[in-house]
């Protein structure tokens, strides 16, 4: 993958270190057709941010918008970071400056709700109206649990490497502190929530991979033959644990796991894997022809992207049997990584594209499960695009562009004038 890195938050396009397969041969091209009869997008505003923007998310209505930004011109008291909260006219509803930059935000899907993690060690939570509900010492990444009514916050602090994370209420109470292990080479390297959000998965190192539900229980455990990029959870009813004497017929999850393996080639594959009863059987597993690093759940298949010096990949294979669906790719490497957002009831999906034409524009792309592209957006973004996200009736856009330092939010509408 590309070297150059953001270190942002859901929804953020972002790089990382997946190890790829040592070749110089490029990916062939292999483009996405563009329909001439496809949804258009038109621009409703943009707003000048005076600053790097370093974090962004979007409520699942487009109506609020949730940015974070740092090195801030003209800022007072020399405090160089700053969330704000917009609503769908650009206009900012509040704000906050911050000692240090913010590492994650989160925003619950009603957006009644806000939780950010920023490098002061500092988790707050704050409700849509600016006021600072509670603060926690932490350096991670929240979830919001809206149903729930809880805060999960996933250490990814090296200097604590055995807590998974921590469970608060909306008061600020802590509800459960979850340890992985004393064996400090099994820390925490990544949590997945499961598509109900009632369960949660964190792996480890060594290809382990750790299941607990909402109350901090351990569920299950699985270790499977590679190192862990991505697990999926799809689970058909809230499970729990079950004893001798019980029987929860019914209750099953499925995982979906991107690993690669231990050889020297490095060969990536997805599997998948069923947990009931209290046993784990396999349901498939496909080797991948490519090098991948993200993975989104559809309500078909499942979405993969990848980005190297080799080029960009993006395709998407069937969750029932992990035969390939689709698969477009193009050989010219992106200066940022797309991260990929599913949408109107995961059918469609959302990814940022260079695709290497004469323009140099960078297009944003709505595919359907089928591949079949049902809008394309070129933007004039020399610098890259920072962030995107798109809300869930897939009519409204908001993208971060702009030179590094000045970023500009851009907001699109289908309903155009």
């Amino acid at each position: 993958m590309v070297k150059k890195t953001l270190f942002f938050t859901i929804f953020f396009v972002s790089c990382s270190t997946s190890l790829i397969k040592k070749t110089d041969v490029l990916l062939p091209f292999q483009p996405i057709a563009i329909p001439e009869s496809k949804l258009i997008f038109c621009k409703s505003w943009e707003k000048s941010l005076n600053a790097q923007l370093t974090g962004l998310t979007f409520s699942r209505n487009g109506k609020r918008i949730l940015v974070s930004t740092t090195q801030e011109q003209n800022s007072v008291r020399n405090l160089h970071s700053k969330i704000q909260f917009l609503n769908e006219d650009g206009k900012s509803l509040w704000s906050h400056f911050l000692q240090l930059p913010v590492k994650s935000l989160a925003l619950s899907e009603d957006s009644h709700w806000i939780s950010i993690s920023t490098y002061e060690d500092s988790l707050e939570f704050f409700n849509q109206s600016g006021k600072k509900i509670w603060e926690k010492p932490g350096l991670g990444k929240p979830f919001i649990l809206s149903d729930d009514q809880k805060v999960l916050f996933f250490n990814d602090d090296d200097a604590d490497p055995q807590t998974a994370f921590v469970l608060y209420d909306f008061k600020g109470k802590k509800a459960k502190e979850v340890m992985v292990s004393s064996n400090h080479f099994l820390e925490p390297l990544e949590i997945f929530l499961s598509e109900n959000k009632k369960q949660v998965s964190v792996s480890m190192p060594q290809g382990l991979l750790s299941i607990y539900d909402l109350e901090g229980t351990l569920l299950t455990q699985k270790q499977i033959q590679g190192e862990i990029l991505a697990a999926l959870l799809d689970s058909s009813e809230s499970l729990t644990l079950q004893r001798s004497t019980e029987n929860h017929q019914g209750a099953s999850l499925w995982v979906y796991i991107l690993s690669y393996g231990f050889e020297k080639t490095k060969q990536q594959n997805i599997s998948a894997f069923k947990f009931e009863n209290n046993i784990w059987s396999q349901g498939w597993t496909q080797n991948l022809k490519f090098s991948f690093e993200t993975m989104k759940m559809g309500k078909n298949v499942l979405y993969l992207y990848g980005n190297s010096h080799q080029g960009q990949v993006i395709a998407a294979y069937d969750i029932h049997t992990g035969k390939e669906k689709w698969l477009h790719s193009y050989p010219n490497a992106a200066l940022y990584s797309s991260n990929l957002v599913t949408y109107q009831n995961k059918e469609k999906v959302m990814a940022l594209l260079e695709t290497g034409d004469s323009t140099g524009q960078v297009h944003a792309i709505g595919l359907d499960e089928h591949g079949k592209a049902q809008w394309d957006l070129s933007l004039e973004a020399p610098d890259g695009v920072y962030a995107y996200s798109i809300s869930e009736d897939g009519n409204t856009l908001v993208i971060g562009t702009g030179e590094p330092g000045s970023s500009i939010l851009k907001y699109f509408k289908t309903q155009c004038p």
